[in-house]
């Protein structure tokens, strides 16, 4: 049934608003060029069967929300634009869309398409729109943008609009109907850190948008509103996964994963190679002996297998359980895993194998790195600091803990937080000399790492305190600290009474 058809049947009060062309089904709709213009040709049917089962689901299961995932080059950004189309033609199929849900005629109407910045949403998402919009024979005669406006997508005697933007003021007095963000250009910065602070930024618009729209487009508990969150590999974060996390079982929530080569399979090779994606014991290989696959059925708990199996067909048969930590690549692509199997698995099978920021990839390497007899010095391993309390971080400290190789020297590094985010602590020493590969290389003993957590509002972690801690460590234990290093944030003061100390 059709978008704006299920809101008329819907709404109780008198709708002032008339049917001025019949909506065409979904169906015939995205596969009619005079809908969809040669684009339309050109979407692949994976794209096209997706549309109609989104776009023709009746109304107690209306899709309110669709989070796209998977490899570069899938095609998320195109179907997006393919999305908007079908919520503009149908709005464009009323005389006074307004009237359907309530709005007051003189405010706009929005589809907003989130970005960085404007020139980003340009060679992306907005200005693909702009073009299939511009290229629809259906937009030409029957409903044509305002060209005066070259760059800018409206509808001015619609008081319709398709915005980009990269803050929430930018849809402030609107009625925001559709928003779609495309989370990869959020991540898309040089340095790691900003990267991460952009994504953070990223999660707060979308989730805002989000409940604005079902705010303005609700009738009788049904959300009209449509909102779009595409997410490449590329930039494996907590944002998507957390959002996928959140709506599961939600059967007003679309997800697609789509992978290049399994969406237009015949552009690639029919011969496959298999690719382990990695768990917590072992990291991501290719798979291509016998040997390597027992070692990773034992970290699955899986039985030995013989010599002579066929490891492709073999793999293909397993529980969907386990060959969930397998890939089926085609064989284009094994130059490029042998090369760099992580980027590979990100880029290429939209596997998110680690997240932004983080320093190790392979659970395994971390784990040997840490030793089962060293002790934790303090009672928890984690606890609050707080501006309201007299405790002070010493305080926790275990009574009969004292520091291995005490004449060496420490080093310290604090990545200091206030309000919301944890403070952390790490003292460590070099306690030996090992050689490597013909050279000398340092064996770093960690003294302590360490999660101060903040306190409840309106108290703060007390960056003196934090000082402190490590400083009447020192005096305790007559510990020579040889570098105190921060991160940015709240340092200043810190290094000042530190090279006074």
């Amino acid at each position: 049934m059709d978008f704006l058809d299920e809101v008329i049947k819907t709404k109780n009060a008198k709708i002032d608003s008339r049917l001025i062309r019949k909506i065409v089904p979904i169906e015939q709709w995205v596969n009619d060029p005079y809908y969809t213009g040669e684009s339309g040709k050109l979407l692949y049917p994976f794209w096209k069967n997706h549309l109609i089962k989104i776009f023709s689901r009746p109304n107690d299961q209306r899709i309110n929300e669709i989070i796209l995932t998977g490899s570069i080059g899938g095609g998320k950004t195109t179907f997006m634009t393919f999305c908007f189309l079908r919520l503009i033609y149908e709005i464009s199929c009323y005389d006074n869309p307004h009237a359907l849900y309530g709005l007051m005629p003189g405010t706009t109407i929005l589809l907003a398409y989130l970005s960085l910045n404007r020139e980003i949403a340009e060679a992306t998402g907005y200005g693909d729109l702009r073009s299939l919009i511009d290229s629809v024979p259906y937009f030409k005669e029957h409903f044509p943008r305002n060209y005066r406006l070259s760059n800018d997508i409206q509808w001015p005697e619609k008081n319709l609009k398709v915005s980009a933007g990269s803050r929430i003021s930018h849809t402030i007095g609107t009625n925001l109907i559709g928003a779609a963000l495309d989370e990869s250009n959020f991540g898309a910065s040089g340095d790691a850190g900003e990267g991460i602070a952009n994504i953070s930024r990223a999660q707060k618009i979308y989730s805002s948008l989000r409940i604005r729209g079902e705010q303005r487009f609700s009738l009788n508990g049904i959300d009209y509103s449509l909102s779009i969150l595409i997410s490449s590999a590329t930039t494996a974060n907590s944002f998507t996964e957390t959002r996928l996390a959140q709506t599961a079982g939600n059967p007003h929530v679309y997800h697609i994963n789509s992978v290049a080569y399994e969406v237009a399979p015949w552009k690639y090779s029919s011969e496959k190679f298999v690719v382990f994606i990695g768990n917590e014991q072992l990291d991501p290989c290719v798979v291509d002996n016998i040997t390597s696959l027992n070692n990773i059925f034992d970290s699955l708990h899986l039985p030995h297998v013989s010599s002579d199996i066929d490891i492709l067909d073999y793999v293909k048969n397993l529980e969907d359980q386990h060959k969930s930590f397998f890939r089926l690549v085609p064989i284009n692509f094994k130059r490029s895993f042998q090369t760099d199997i992580i980027k590979s698995l990100q880029d290429i099978c939209g596997v998110s194998v680690n997240a932004i920021g983080r320093l190790f990839t392979a659970r395994r390497y971390y784990n040997e790195c840490i030793d089962p007899e060293l002790i934790h010095p303090f009672i928890q391993e984690e606890f609050i600091l707080s501006t309201g309390s007299d405790i002070k971080g010493i305080d926790y400290l275990k009574t009969d803990w004292k520091p291995l190789n005490p004449d060496r020297t420490r080093y310290v590094h604090i990545d200091q937080s206030t309000s919301f985010d944890s403070t952390g602590i790490c003292m460590c020493h070099i306690c030996d000399m090992k050689e490597v590969n013909g050279e000398n290389k340092p064996v770093v003993m960690i003294d302590f790492m360490l999660r101060i957590n903040p306190p409840l509002a309106p108290e703060k972690i007390p960056i003196a305190k934090c000082r402190e801690l490590v400083l009447d460590i020192a005096k305790k234990f007559n510990l020579r600290i040889g570098k105190f290093t921060y991160d940015t944030f709240a340092s200043a003061e810190s290094i000042q009474q530190l090279q006074q100390e």
